[in-house]
């Protein structure tokens, strides 16, 4: 959402590798393995990478979509912060897609990009190419 909004920086706290901090969510106090924090900025890292970005809208309350490309390597982020929602897309079928819950952490997901439920609080990558 801050894509497009009048924010001329944004950080994120607390990055260290062991944060006793309420601020600090990129690692797992108690198993010290990355957090589903971490894999969120990795998959926007990898729009980032792409460097430039591509229009992408939703319609749907409380999902935020960000999209890059950069020649023929293309990738969208489907974030929902509210209940399970049923997404229709225009996203092409020969996208792989990669879940962030907090079961799955940038995980190889089998799902058809046109139509699919976005769950809640869950993130996902879509892309083109195969290297993350």
């Amino acid at each position: 959402a801050l894509q497009h909004k009048g924010t001329d920086m944004l950080m994120y706290y607390d990055a260290r590798y062991i944060s006793v901090s309420s601020y600090g969510g990129f690692y797992d106090v108690a198993t010290r393995e990355p957090s589903c924090v971490y894999y969120a900025f990795k998959a926007f890292g990898e729009l980032y990478a792409l460097g430039n970005e591509v229009e992408s809208k939703c319609a749907k309350d409380g999902i935020y979509s960000v999209a890059a490309r950069s020649g023929d390597k293309k990738a969208i982020i489907l974030s929902n912060t509210k209940e399970d929602a049923r997404i229709i897309s225009n996203i092409p079928e020969d996208f792989c897609a990669y879940i962030i819950d907090k079961d799955h952490f940038l995980t190889k997901a089998e799902i058809n990009p046109k139509e699919f439920i976005l769950k809640e609080n869950t993130v996902v990558l879509f892309k083109n190419y195969s290297d993350i």
